[in-house]
């Protein structure tokens, strides 16, 4: 079991999402792009959010 990350005591879960996209132009390269964006609300009530963006290359030789 793959455990992303601790439950608060509050039972509050943060909110998220990711997409992601992987291209193979031939058979030795691949590229992929990843967004993710995250709201979470802290213990003084405030929301917070936050945004990624992940790119990966692969070569095969």
């Amino acid at each position: 079991m793959i455990k992303l990350a601790e439950t608060p005591p509050d039972g509050h879960t943060p909110d998220l999402t990711i997409t992601h996209l992987m291209w193979t132009p031939n058979e030795r390269l691949m590229y992929g792009i990843e967004y993710g964006y995250f709201e979470t609300e802290l213990a003084d009530g405030r929301e917070e959010d936050a945004s990624r963006v992940m790119v990966a290359a692969q070569y095969s030789f």
